[in-house]
C-alpha cells in the first residue's frame, strides 16, 4: 500500500537555504523508493477554506520506507535546513491498495 507524504510551506524564509535543500533532498528521496507527485506553487482552493501557498507531495511504496525515509540519517540533515529555511506543515497519508 503506498503512502504519501504531503508537506506546505506557508513562508520561506531563507531562499538560499531552500534552494541547496532542493538540490540535495532528490537523491535522498530516490534512495528511500520515493517520487515526487506534486511540486506547486499556485494551488487553487476549489472548495472549504483552506488556502494552502506552496504543495509538495510525495509518494513512497509504503508507510513504513515514508518514515524511514523522513527518519533516515541521510535526511536528518537535510530537514534541519528544510526547517530552518520555510515555515509549513507536513502529514503521513496512507495510500489505497493496489487495484487488481
Amino acid at each position: 500500500m503506498s503512502a504519501f507524504l504531503l508537506f506546505e510551506s506557508k513562508e520561506i524564509i531563507d531562499n538560499e537555504k531552500m534552494e541547496e535543500y532542493k538540490v540535495q533532498v532528490l537523491p535522498v528521496v530516490a534512495k528511500f523508493g520515493g517520487t515526487y507527485r506534486v511540486i506547486a506553487g499556485n494551488p487553487s482552493n476549489v472548495e472549504g477554506d483552506w488556502y494552502p501557498a506552496y504543495l509538495v507531495m510525495l509518494e513512497f511504496p509504503s508507510v513504513e520506507q515514508a518514515k524511514a525515509w523522513y527518519d533516515s540519517p541521510e535526511y536528518e540533515p537535510l530537514k534541519r535546513m528544510r526547517l530552518a529555511s520555510a515555515r509549513g506543515t507536513g502529514v503521513l497519508i496512507e495510500g489505497l491498495p493496489a487495484a487488481g
